[in-house]
């Protein structure tokens, strides 16, 4: 198989019943066994835990996982552009 070619690989299915009948299929993960919704590689597949692939966000330092938030909160209030003032009242229904 040459680099970057998966047609030839064979991925089994996994099932499991859903709430109100029927199934959901699911990949099953060479490396585990356990049924995954997306599986990882280039010439081998392998879902996240068995790459040990991380989320963008947790390559950050936990301070800037906060700024991150706070930008989306003041996006979602209006007003995403001022990073040292107090943030705008909220709307009338919001929690």
């Amino acid at each position: 198989m040459t680099r970057g070619q998966l047609g030839q690989l064979f991925v089994t299915y996994v099932f499991t019943p859903t709430k109100f009948g029927g199934r959901r299929t699911w990949f099953r993960c060479p490396g585990c066994s356990q049924g995954r919704r997306v599986l990882y590689g280039v010439n081998s597949l392998r879902c996240r835990k068995c790459r040990g692939l991380k989320y963008q966000s947790q390559y950050k330092a936990p301070a800037f996982r906060l700024l991150n938030r706070a930008h989306k909160l003041r996006k979602k209030l209006g007003n995403p552009d001022t990073a040292g003032d107090a943030l705008p009242p909220r709307p009338r229904y919001m929690r």
